[in-house]
């Protein structure tokens, strides 16, 4: 589990960069583009600091096909919240799952 901190909050330029995967019991997130293509992850804990506009959260790497270093890399880190604050935009409290992403879903994990 790695725990991260994402300073002020930008909304990310696109939402095509990363699918929803559903498993067994929960949500991932697979990166599609850029240098950490291929990744697959899942939030652990999300918190929002309004006072300072910060963005923490933890999240465990499930797959990591190509040995990218994600541990200490901001730019990881960037990505990473870039597209939490994509999710949370959307607002899926109010949306199905589908509409509320307007990303890609692929099938169901299988168990390994």
């Amino acid at each position: 589990m790695r725990s991260q901190e994402v300073g002020k909050v930008a909304r990310p330029k696109t939402n095509k960069s990363y699918e929803l995967v559903d498993g067994p019991t929960d949500i991932f997130v697979r990166v599609k583009r850029g240098p950490f293509k291929g990744i697959l992850y899942q939030y652990l804990t999300v918190s929002f600091d309004e006072s300072s506009l910060t963005l923490r959260f933890t999240y465990d790497i499930v797959k990591n096909p190509n040995g990218i270093e994600t541990e200490n890399n901001a730019a990881w880190t960037q990505t990473a919240g870039d597209i939490l604050t994509n999710i949370i935009d959307q607002n899926p409290m109010e949306r199905g799952l589908d509409e509320t992403y307007g990303t890609t879903h692929s099938p169901p994990l299988a168990p390994e």
